[in-house]
């Protein structure tokens, strides 16, 4: 019973194995590339104080109040294409040059457009209480995102921009610029995070339950349903039947019964079988091969194959059952659903 049983559960996982890898590969690959943003922002932002080292930071998930914005160095702009040409469909985010008075040191902020007036008024802010010589602002405007090293490309647009306020030209070329995009973790928008997460978490989740459904679906149990069903058939017998079975992919053909471990009870009774044929189902560029028993109760029972090939093999080893139809004619269709009786007398009722 063991090797019968754990070649049956083999094959039922192997069946499933495809999906599996789809539902858990594409959903990992989804996390993985939202850096499981969403897993850092639920853990919350850590606020980021004068005693902290910023190279220690780097690519942390941290909360800044922008006290002090210098003046807007870059703005990026969205783009959609109108007739196969790109245009700029609206302003996106804009980028200052922000002084953070407990280092000493200009860092770089993004912030989404709509925050714009926010730093405008801030900027404002601080050079109306530097000109009239009130003191520190207690207030600044409040962003979340990963702490970063300001780009290449980036920094371009920056050095421009601070050369008034840098030491020399070649401070500005050579310094590091700390960077935090207000809503964005290592470059992503949450906004989009998120729904990037919920898919990858609909997959696994899939993955999941396809997996737990399939496992509660045991072959012992099933063939122990077979048992109580059937009491003049011993297990012994059924192991017997498999062992000397002829296999053909994952369907075993013994002399009575027939087992697989796609087939929704995993065994078939071959006396009740009348004909074995094949078909298949198509889904945009996606074809599902079957092998079919039409069974004498008038139930159709059929398991996918991984080809049209393999489903014909499968089909033929049924030729040597004198009680079985075997072939694809559509006769064969037309007559089994017109006149049943003259089909079964074609070999079922008529064979020794």
């Amino acid at each position: 019973m063991g090797d019968m049983l754990h070649k049956l559960r083999m094959g039922q996982i192997k069946s499933i194995f495809g999906l599996l890898l789809f539902f858990f590969g594409v959903g990992g690959l989804l996390l993985w590339y939202t850096d499981f943003g969403a897993i850092t922002a639920l853990l919350g932002a850590r606020p980021l104080t004068e005693k902290d080292q910023l190279s220690e930071q780097v690519g942390k998930y941290v909360s800044w109040e922008a006290v002090y914005p210098l003046d807007e160095y870059m703005e990026t702009v969205k783009t959609k294409k109108v007739n196969g040409v790109e245009r700029e469909s609206g302003k996106e985010s804009s980028s200052w040059i922000v002084l953070d008075m407990d280092r000493g040191i200009l860092m770089s902020v993004e912030v989404p457009y709509k925050r714009y007036d926010e730093m405008k008024s801030q900027a404002e802010a601080f050079y109306d209480a530097a000109g009239q010589d009130k003191g520190a602002l207690s207030q600044g405007v409040k962003i979340k995102g990963s702490l970063e090293l300001l780009d290449e490309e980036d920094q371009r647009y920056y050095n421009r921009a601070a050369g008034g306020v840098q030491k020399s030209d070649t401070d500005a070329a050579d310094a590091v610029v700390y960077h935090i995009s207000d809503g964005k973790i290592h470059g992503r928008k949450l906004s989009d995070i998120y729904p990037i997460t919920a898919l990858a978490a609909f997959l696994i989740l899939m993955g999941v339950l396809l997996l737990v459904l399939e496992i509660r679906k045991s072959p012992k149990k099933k063939l122990q349903e077979f048992l109580t069903a059937n009491p003049s058939v011993t297990m012994e017998e059924l192991e017997q039947d498999f062992a000397a079975a002829d296999r053909e992919g994952n369907v075993y053909i013994g002399r009575r019964w027939t087992f697989c471990a796609t087939l929704d009870n995993f065994i078939l009774d071959n006396s009740q079988v009348i004909w074995v044929h094949t078909s298949y189902e198509q889904f945009r560029q996606t074809v599902t091969h079957y092998v079919c028993w039409e069974m004498f109760d008038g139930s159709t029972q059929r398991a996918t194959q991984p080809d049209e090939k393999r489903s014909k093999a499968v089909m033929k080893k049924y030729s040597r059952f004198s009680h079985i139809v075997t072939g694809n004619s559509s006769e064969y269709s037309f007559l089994l659903k017109s006149d049943r009786d003259a089909f079964l007398k074609m070999k079922y009722q008529s064979a020794p």
